[in-house]
């Protein structure tokens, strides 16, 4: 909220004499004038150091010239500390928490944990969302054990999906994830032969 100074008022409701405070008054009046007034500060131009303009900048005339000369000046940066995992205290890289044994600790940790659910956990309205999170789990078991991404049947590698042999469906609702989504029951397909998965032209064991 802005307040803006109002100018002294030349009536007095007094039976003093007005000739005494005048001067006061009109004093007053003009440092009240030149606060609300505004007029912005003048600065004396001078030369930029870089291309020589003209400016009244403190002492660049621009961003790109205080750039060039920033830029060559050399870099007081502090050493960066030494990282360690903050579960086993070894060394780790710079932007990473913990190291890579602990990381694959942690996911198979992790990995494990979901695994202990059962099928009748999982229920949506619709169809495609029933087994979502049990697909999602899916990968993340094929990728800690490395399962390549090539179609088993024919090599194809460019896109691959993620099957089960036997599929999610004909589990018993109280099945465990581990065994659903072991390694055992997972390969990887193309299109072609995952369609003919489910619908019956090729069968696994």
């Amino acid at each position: 909220m802005s307040c803006r100074l109002t100018a002294v008022p030349l009536h007095w409701p007094c039976t003093v004499q007005l000739e005494l405070y005048l001067p006061l008054v009109l004093y007053y009046r003009q440092i009240i004038g030149s606060i609300n007034q505004k007029t912005p500060i003048a600065r004396d131009k001078h030369p930029c150091p870089v291309c020589r303009t003209d400016t009244s900048n403190p002492k660049y005339c621009s961003n790109s010239c205080a750039a060039v000369v920033n830029n060559t000046l050399p870099r007081n940066r502090m050493k960066p500390k030494l990282k360690v995992c903050t579960v086993c205290n070894n060394a780790v890289e710079k932007y990473s928490k913990k190291c890579q044994k602990c990381k694959l600790k942690t996911r198979k940790q992790q990995i494990n944990a979901f695994g202990k659910k059962i099928i009748s956990e999982f229920h949506s309205t619709y169809a495609r969302h029933r087994y979502q999170k049990i697909r999602h789990h899916a990968h993340r078991v094929a990728a800690f054990h490395g399962l390549e991404k090539k179609c088993t049947e024919c090599g194809y590698t460019l896109h691959v999906e993620l099957c089960h042999k036997k599929p999610i469906s004909q589990f018993s609702k109280n099945t465990r994830l581990h065994i659903v989504n072991s390694i055992c029951n997972l390969l990887y397909l193309c299109r072609t032969h995952h369609w003919e998965l489910e619908h019956g032209y090729l069968v696994y064991k």
